[in-house]
């Protein structure tokens, strides 16, 4: 008897592979990617994946790299255009999803077909809503001293599970404010954990460490072996460094932390500019 699979093994078709550093460059490939753009491995291999796809897909990799989550085992389907070798164009459907080793991120694979995969569209965010929100909290507020009202507001903003606040003060972070989602079940009950000194370096430098940044994270790893999942900024009031830390669940959705993120940036100086006002 001749089974389904066995009559339509003809319509199998084998997919091309390659992977691509947290940086946007090739860091394997095989031969079916080989032959469908017409390259060799040393024309690829260490090169910027951008520089064989169409504009529209180049920017729609980069925000697919700049916006996973990187400790999520998710798989996101895409379908991109690749410029061939002889500068004709392939459309092709791409399923990208993160490798991992010890536990962190290494690089992104890429499975690619010429047959297309059926996409579904995500709702966007309601951003303008909850900065709406925000700015109507942050306006009730003593700006003055109310730290803790202020990043209670900026959690709901940021949709993370933690965030903490902290002053910098002679090589030292001092806790002023924690605020923590009850509503989250991987939060709930639970302390935000200590400042280590990592975090104090990143303070002391002035830097931003954004774990949903494959640069920010890539730079974490190697140089602490760590990339937890926060995002790390310092501002001046007064003069005087603070730092934000949100920290945000492993089953967050990827968009979410992004947008959540791209929020808190938004706010920041506003918040900065109402406290500094009043002196």
């Amino acid at each position: 008897m001749t089974s389904a699979v066995t009559k339509d093994v003809n319509v199998l078709q084998r997919c091309a592979v390659c992977k691509i550093d947290l940086k946007g460059r090739f860091a394997f490939i095989d031969e079916e990617f080989l032959a469908l753009t017409g390259y060799s491995y040393e024309e690829l291999l260490g090169k910027p994946a951008s520089g064989i796809l169409e504009p529209a897909s180049r920017d729609l990799i980069t925000r697919l790299i700049s916006g996973r989550s990187h400790y999520e085992a998710v798989f996101d389907s895409a379908p991109l255009s690749l410029i061939r070798k002889n500068k004709q164009t392939l459309g092709v459907s791409a399923i990208m999803f993160l490798n991992f080793s010890g536990g962190n991120p290494v690089n992104f694979q890429l499975i690619l077909s010429t047959q297309p995969i059926p996409q579904r569209v995500i709702a966007p965010a309601a951003d303008d809503n909850l900065l709406t929100e925000f700015i109507k909290k942050l306006a009730a507020l003593d700006t003055t001293n109310d730290w803790q009202g202020i990043l209670n507001a900026l959690l709901k903003l940021s949709s993370a599970g933690q965030a903490g606040w902290y002053g910098f003060d002679n090589g030292h972070l001092v806790p002023m404010a924690t605020s923590t989602d009850e509503s989250k079940a991987a939060f709930a009950g639970k302390e935000l954990t200590a400042a280590t000194d990592w975090h104090l370096k990143i303070a002391e430098s002035g830097e931003e460490y954004n774990f949903t940044d494959g640069v920010s994270v890539q730079k974490a790893v190697e140089s602490n072996n760590t990339a937890p999942n926060e995002f790390i900024t310092t501002f001046r009031v007064h003069n005087d460094k603070y730092v934000l830390r949100l920290i945000y669940g492993s089953d967050i959705v990827a968009i979410d932390s992004v947008n959540g993120i791209n929020r808190t940036k938004t706010v920041i100086p506003l918040i900065c500019k109402l406290v500094n006002a009043v002196k």
